[in-house]
């Protein structure tokens, strides 16, 4: 019985220490697993660029105030960006206008896009003020040499623009391209730079969805081309002036079937003048491609 008795306290014994480190357990894990829970998630909310600030236990920075001055300035050269580009299709629009009843711009266009241009030069100098020699070292670097050759067109044509020149016209051409800025707003915004990864990810699908294109192009403008140049062989009147214009050489041909399945022809004109020596074979061969 002394023995029962041992055995039983003994089993007791084990069993609360196992429903004590039962609950120990708990503690213990989260106390380890918690850092690697914050990693996961600030790993995966930083792909979207939306850390959670409540998870970051560093210490603050002792840059704040910089820190604070260059988002507002991210928010300013947003605001500014989209406005210039708003501006520069209004502009463009009534310029042609004006150029149409043979007028000239108005006056308070020029100052406004003078006014862009002077906004644009004072961001690029606080960019070069607080981030000196990392503005041309930095990740932004490329978006910052572009920038800076924008500015520096404006500047030449604003500068020029009582000059008739060929140079002057063709600065004109960057006024389009300032366009382009737009796309340092996606980054900021979370949507659009989804959509923006989406698309650059299905951009290797989409090559060899336009070269696979190509190859069937190809392969069906060689043989029509074959039996055009068999026809013309063999007729001794003039051929067809459609069929020359049509399938007169490979990259002719090429372009008309790209034509017959984009739209941008009836497929049914394409097909008139091959129908002339052949209507058997290629009505089906058409319907087949088409």
């Amino acid at each position: 019985r002394s023995s029962i008795k041992r055995s039983n306290s003994a089993a007791s014994i084990g069993t609360v220490a196992s429903h004590t480190s039962l609950h120990a357990r708990p503690s213990q894990i989260d106390a380890s697993g918690m850092p690697m829970l914050r990693s996961t998630l600030r790993s995966v909310t930083s792909i979207f660029g939306a850390v959670d600030a409540d998870l970051d236990t560093a210490p603050p920075s002792p840059h704040r105030k910089s820190d604070w001055r260059l988002t507002a300035m991210t928010r300013f050269s947003m605001t500014v960006i989209v406005l210039n580009t708003v501006f520069i299709g209004y502009m463009v629009n009534v310029d042609l206008e004006a150029a149409k009843d043979g007028e000239s711009l108005d006056s308070w266009l020029h100052y406004v896009d003078v006014t862009f241009t002077v906004v644009f030069c004072f961001e690029l100098v606080l960019l070069l003020v607080l981030h000196r020699g990392h503005f041309f070292t930095g990740e932004d670097r490329l978006w910052n040499f572009f920038e800076a050759s924008l500015i520096l067109s404006s500047v030449l044509e604003w500068s020029l623009q009582t000059m008739d020149l060929s140079f002057v016209r063709s600065l004109r051409i960057f006024k389009a391209i300032r366009v382009v800025r737009v796309f340092r707003v996606v980054r900021f915004v979370r949507e659009l730079r989804v959509m923006v990864a989406s698309v650059l990810c299905s951009l290797a699908s989409l090559t060899w969805a336009i070269v696979f294109l190509a190859f069937i192009l190809y392969l069906f403008s060689l043989v029509i081309i074959q039996d055009v140049s068999a026809h013309i062989r063999n007729i001794e009147s003039v051929p067809n002036p459609l069929l020359i214009e049509y399938y007169g050489n490979l990259l002719d041909a090429m372009i008309t079937l790209f034509m017959a399945i984009t739209g941008g022809a009836d497929w049914r004109q394409l097909l008139e003048p091959l129908q002339e020596f052949s209507k058997l074979f290629y009505t089906p061969f058409f319907i087949f491609y088409v």
